[in-house]
């Protein structure tokens, strides 16, 4: 577990001890006045006390505020500063976290100036921006009464992308700077410690160069509880803050029908609207008892969390390919990577290939996820640290918002270039077992040990295939699949084998298609395909058969037009609306436990890779490139060999370093052609074939994902074979395995028929 900043692991200690609390004490809503209440509102008070504490800060010169996130910390800090219109200025470190940019927003309601500064140049702005000195537009625009203006200057004590850390000591400047003034203009000072309180002890011990706000995140420095954070505020400044909106608990007297209201006197009492979330709060107590039990102070937990850095940094900056490229770049600045008073236990990175060649970060995650590594991808919430580290300028990121890239999507390279980064964060409990463990990974997938930097794949030899082997369809996409009984010719089209795709369950709600990746259960639904009277028939545990016809001429007259998402893409399809769909959806929905629809591809789909021939012509040929609802073309080849080969590396441990405990099955690759009687891996070097009278041409080699470590047996999900895969049947950043076939028309017998056994003759070889 590798991201300790986005979450803390919370120990089992913590938990139980939690739970005896609970179970043994009745603990009411603090704002009633019984004895459960009471007790409530005593432990409450007891955990501010002991947040306090932790800080090192005086409760004479402190208050602690509870809120439900960082966030909204944040936006309550933001929402409290004496503005002055047109006169105060909002400065926050270009490093800091989306939810302090969205301060912005709040602030140029009003008219505040907003400007996000480098932190080269906070220095220089304490100097010349006058936080302190007469100004003659300030003077101007004061109020009435001569209250100063205030402005605010917010940033992150450590940055959450990179772990860079920031100066305690700028507020003491600024208060310096404000103490020095002729008091007509003050300056604020806000810091989001939520990524360094995780790894780093914070003292407020002396208030009077202390920030005047400090933002905490409990459950990155505990892991529990995760729906509370706090905003802790200097109590001197209660006279001047603004309170908004109110809600229950936070008024002393209030008037319906005269439009005021009287606020309670403490921070707390005033801003905490609403209900705090109190059984968290108490569970506040015993997370940072447990945490102290175990790890000691955060003066240790930094000691050590360092340490662990210092190996992680140190090995990945020196790590090598066979040619002497490096394989990380990494995003810290190095002259202050090994200074704990300047860098946290956090690296982020990108990965390179010995051509220096960027590798994608959603291939890394996806190959670390099978090997059960956590860490974190994208641009983490800091949109200024990524323009910084990943060089991007304005125009780079409108061109990636225009060319489909959002948050959280898999277009980690556009153009060449990386849209996002790698990161991982340490924390309290992670060993340097764990390090060693990434490092191995590294080593493993990302390290290219020839001296050429050409890496390898596979090697091939010449042979000629002597039988056809297994035939299947998948009438219901992400379902069971149905083999094709033997001595059986099965029709094919422009769009796959007949009844192949030709259906998909999708969300009751969502409308988005469901596949085994999310609902591995679904290999459970297993098809019957009869030929004679056009129908599927399908079965699951603990339910009877349902048949469906396969007749869509006379279901798409009873029937709806619904847009769906299949893989990303957004396709059209029919949803019936007969009686015997609506026992469908009831029958789908009661065998997988999820609400769902059984929805038919309407309109074909272009198949997403275009013909390696393109001289292929033929009446037929435009249509050929059209399928169902396949995810990148109308037919899938295997070889058996291949999948032998693959499932013996994964019984000697060769790619995980342990050996697999259980037997697999090639069903889990899903093809639709299951070829023998050819060495591993040869069907690489084909580029036209024929399977009995039927011409295919080879398009590309099938991407593989996560759903190949389903077991369609027994619908449990594993790490295999996609872990043995991506070490050896990765290229160019994708894991290759079977070959995406079209149909030649104008090359091929009619009737369009494959049956069950058929010879396969290669007709071309590629170079």
């Amino acid at each position: 577990y590798l991201d300790s900043a986005g979450a803390a692991l919370y120990p089992s200690s913590t938990v139980i001890a939690y739970s005896e609390d609970l179970q043994k004490h009745v603990l009411g809503n603090p704002h009633s006045r019984h004895p459960s209440s009471e007790l409530t509102a005593m432990r409450i008070e007891e955990a501010r006390m002991a947040v306090l504490q932790e800080m090192d800060a005086d409760p004479a010169e402190f208050s602690v505020i509870f809120t439900a996130n960082a966030t909204a910390a944040i936006r309550l800090c933001g929402e409290m500063v004496p503005w002055t219109r047109n006169c105060s200025r909002l400065r926050f470190l270009r490093e800091s976290h989306t939810s302090v940019v969205g301060l912005r927003a709040l602030a140029k309601v009003e008219d505040v100036d907003v400007q996000p500064i480098a932190s080269e140049a906070v220095e220089e702005m304490l100097l010349s921006d006058t936080p302190g000195s007469s100004d003659a537009t300030l003077t101007a625009n004061q109020s009435p009464d001569k209250q100063p203006v205030y402005s605010l200057l917010f940033y992150p004590a450590q940055c959450n992308y990179s772990g860079a850390k920031f100066p305690w000591k700028w507020s003491s400047s600024v208060r310096d700077a404000n103490v020095a003034g002729d008091g007509t203009h003050r300056w604020l000072v806000a810091v989001d410690a939520a990524a360094y309180a995780a790894s780093s002890p914070i003292s407020l011990g002396d208030a009077a160069t202390a920030p005047d706000f400090v933002i905490v995140s409990f459950y990155k420095i505990y892991g529990f509880p995760t729906g509370l954070a706090a905003l802790v505020v200097r109590k001197s400044l209660a006279p001047i803050l603004r309170k908004r909106y109110f809600g229950g608990g936070t008024v002393s007297s209030l008037s319906l029908d005269g439009g005021w209201a009287v606020f309670r006197d403490t921070l707390p009492g005033r801003y905490e609207d609403g209900t705090v979330n109190f059984l968290d709060i108490i569970g506040l107590q015993h997370a940072m008892r447990e945490h102290h039990r175990l790890f000691g102070t955060q003066h240790a937990v930094a000691a050590h969390t360092h340490a662990l850095f210092h190996l992680l940094y140190s090995q990945m900056a020196e790590l090598r390919h066979g040619n002497g490229q490096p394989v990380c770049e990494l995003y810290v600045e190095s002259d202050c990577a090994l200074d704990i008073q300047q860098q946290g236990p956090t690296l982020a990175f990108n990965l390179l290939r010995a051509d220096g060649g960027a590798v994608g970060y959603v291939e890394v995650e996806r190959i670390a996820t099978v090997n059960r590594i956590h860490l974190r991808t994208g641009g983490f919430c800091n949109p200024g640290a990524a323009q910084r580290w990943l060089k991007l300028s304005e125009g780079d990121i409108r061109r990636h918002m225009e060319a489909g890239h959002v948050c959280w999507d898999d277009r980690d390279i556009i153009d060449g270039r990386v849209t996002g980064a790698l990161r991982i964060s340490l924390g309290a409990a992670n060993t340097f077992e764990d390090v060693a463990a990434w490092l191995s990974f590294l080593e493993r997938y990302f390290v290219d040990d020839t001296e050429d930097g050409t890496g390898s794949y596979c090697s091939f030899l010449t042979y000629t295939p002597k039988n056809g082997g297994i035939m299947s369809v998948i009438p219901i996409k992400s379902c069971g699949a149905f083999v094709v009984p033997t001595d059986t010719d099965w029709p094919l089209g422009a769009k796959g084998l007949y009844a192949d795709r030709m259906w998909m369950l999708v969300h009751a709600e969502t409308n988005a298609a469901l596949t085994q990746k999310q609902y591995p259960c679904m290999a459970t639904v297993q098809p019957r395909v009869c030929l004679q009277t056009a129908t599927l028939t399908v079965t699951a545990p603990g339910a009877d058969a349902f048949e469906i016809p396969l007749d869509g001429d006379a279901q798409q007259e009873q029937s709806t037009m619904r847009l769906a998402r299949v893989c990303g893409e957004t396709c059209v399809s029919h949803i019936p609306t007969c009686e015997h769909s609506t026992a469908a959806n009831a029958w789908f929905s009661a065998a997988l436990g999820i609400p769902c629809r059984l929805v038919r591809s309407v309109k074909s789909r272009k198949c997403k890779l275009p013909p390696v021939d393109k001289d292929v012509t033929g009446p037929s040929s435009e249509s050929s490139m059209s399928m169902n609802l396949s995810n990148e073309s109308p037919f899938l080849l295997i070889s058996q060999s291949s999948a032998a080969e693959i499932f013996s590396r994964i019984a000697a441990g060769s790619a995980t370093g342990l050996a697999h405990d259980g037997a697999l099955d090639i069903s889990c690759f899903r093809g639709n052609f299951i070829i023998g009687g050819v060495p591993p891996f040869l069907e690489d070097r084909w580029r036209r074939i024929r399977i009995g009278e039927q011409v295919f041409e080879i398009m590309a080699p099938c991407r593989r994902c996560h759903m190949v470590c389903v077991d369609q047996r027994t619908a449990t999900r594993g790490s295999e074979p996609y872990a043995t895969l991506a070490a050896c049947r990765r290229l160019d950043g994708k894991i290759l395995f079977g070959q995406h076939l079209r149909h030649v028309p104008h090359a091929s017998a009619t009737p369009f028929c494959v049956r069950y056994g058929s010879n396969v003759e290669v007709l071309e070889w590629s170079l």
